[in-house]
């Protein structure tokens, strides 16, 4: 159990180095992108990428049944069953390339017919077609990221993902400062996210027993299983892109792509945020599916509580710097013309604790397949986030989508998610709700100095704001570690960085 924890701490370490290079890079990279687009093409840039984005439900589910399904037959070390897994599971995410090309085909086809402005179709359908092959060649290469994600190998991940984005900001700022244009952005992103794809194939091709691979292992009858699985990811899928990604597509066809832009710099800082704090926490799913599979309860139940206090802390910690320091770096960082993404940004960021937080209980369903209870709670807010976004949209512009995100998001995520993940591990939800409550109560009474400081001394200078907000969540990170973890939370935050007990200074 020590490697398995050494390697979940190991990994959640690099994500979160490599979520924090890919969060510096991405605010490099926006006002670079905007100041050479404008906001026009920019908007357009984010409207495409969210376009594509709905074509990832093409996937059906079957990354994460890939995943669960690689997950328990290591648990029970079956070779045989993993070549099936793995041969069936490549053979279907092939045949949906195959599929999204044809689909990818009709829109970029039909592309114009949705364009304001005629003139720019061609170059519309030329990043279309970039970006469709670039999602064709993304379906295969998801069997083999479950492959290193199942073995607990994300500091692999990481370390791989890291390169991409150096790269990739690199070549960036290369094509900004010799005045390329949208397509060069557009290739750019597809040579890259290659690249990355074979070297993630590279490495999990290693972890596969031998022989795992071919056309023998592949099993039409159990293609049935992987979609009864993932459909139910599918339906979370459709709930998502109606929460996340119908926002802009709302705000463009009611407001204007320039308001686009502004949202989008209000949903790019929330998602920061939301990235690093949960890919630190997210490493957790094949863990607790090999509990479930030992039928161990009392460790998921354990680790659930563990990770969600983890996930609250850094969630909180992270969402209260962002709020300190939100007006000031957004008129260093895009300008004051920007700041109409203020409120929709802080709206946004309260609920990073609440939703960002509490993944661990996403990952319970999946583990115990009871992730259809999660479905079906999504879509349901996700219809509400539309219906109420549509509404307040007429009220309070982008200040109203915010707005129609949060409402069925809090209800969701702090009532409905908490009963099914508590009761599919025999966890009393009084035990977890009082967990959940005592934690961030606490974090926010730590919090609780700093805005005070900064608001009784209209303190507004950036870098005094920003240094105060830094110390702060020093002391609040120490006090935390020092006294407020147990023994137990204690060592595994040792153990994924062991030089941390240095300058902590308890005993374990």
């Amino acid at each position: 159990m020590s490697t398995t924890v050494k390697l979940l701490g190991k990994g959640s370490l690099f994500r979160a180095i490599a979520l924090v290079i890919s969060s510096v890079a991405s605010l490099i990279t926006l006002p670079l992108v905007l100041n050479l687009l404008g906001t026009h093409w920019y908007g357009i840039w984010v409207i495409v990428g969210t376009f594509m984005g709905y074509f990832g439900i093409l996937d059906f589910g079957l990354s994460s049944a890939t995943s669960r399904f690689l997950a328990y037959e290591w648990g029970k070390d079956s070779n045989g069953n993993i070549a099936k897994v793995m041969s069936t599971s490549i053979f279907c995410f092939i045949c949906l390339s195959a599929i999204s090309i044809i689909l990818c085909s009709v829109g970029i086809w039909a592309s114009p017919n949705f364009l304001d402005n005629p003139v720019d179709a061609p170059t519309v359908q030329i990043i279309l077609a970039i970006m469709a092959i670039d999602m064709a060649t993304s379906f295969p290469s998801a069997a083999f990221q479950a492959v290193l994600s199942v073995k607990l190998r994300n500091d692999i991940i990481s370390i791989i993902e890291i390169l991409q984005t150096i790269i990739r900001t690199a070549l960036i700022y290369v094509a900004v400062t010799q005045n390329g244009n949208i397509v060069d952005l557009a290739l750019i992103t597809i040579a890259v996210n290659i690249a990355t794809r074979s070297a993630k194939l590279f490495y999990a091709v290693k972890f596969l027993p031998a022989n795992t691979l071919g056309i023998k292992h592949i099993k039409l009858s159990e293609i049935k299983s992987f979609f009864h699985f993932g459909k139910f990811t599918f339906l979370g899928q459709i709930g998502d892109i109606l929460r996340f990604r119908i926002d802009t597509l709302v705000i463009a066809a009611i407001i204007s792509s320039s308001q686009v832009a502004i949202y989008n710099i209000a949903l790019q800082l929330s998602n920061i945020i939301s990235n690093v704090v949960g890919v630190t926490i997210s490493g957790a799913a094949p863990l607790f599916t090999q509990y479930y599979a030992e039928k161990r309860f009392d460790q998921m139940q354990e680790k659930l509580l563990l990770m969600t206090k983890i996930g609250i802390i850094m969630s909180t910690m992270f969402s209260c710097s962002a709020l300190l320091i939100a007006e000031p770096f957004i008129k260093i960082w895009v300008g004051d013309e920007m700041l109409e993404a203020l409120l929709p940004f802080t709206i946004l960021t309260i609920l990073v604790p609440l939703g960002i937080g509490q993944t661990s209980l996403i990952q319970v369903l999946y583990a115990t397949a009871q992730h259809h209870h999660f479905a079906y709670i999504n879509l349901a807010e996700a219809a509400a986030n539309v219906i109420l976004s549509l509404i307040l949209i007429q009220y309070y512009g982008i200040t109203g989508v915010a707005l129609g995100t949060a409402i069925p998001f809090i209800i969701s995520k702090f009532f409905a998610v908490p009963y099914y993940a508590c009761r599919s591990i025999q966890m009393p939800l009084k035990t977890y709700r009082i967990h959940f409550i005592k934690t961030i109560f606490s974090i926010m009474l730590l919090e609780s100095p700093v805005f005070l400081m900064v608001y009784i001394y209209d303190i507004t200078n950036f870098w005094q704001v920003f240094v105060l907000a830094g110390f702060g969540q020093m002391l609040i990170g120490f006090i935390t570690l020092k006294y407020l973890l147990s023994d137990e939370e204690y060592n595994y935050v040792y153990r994924t960085a062991p030089p941390i007990n240095h300058l902590i200074r308890r005993r374990i």
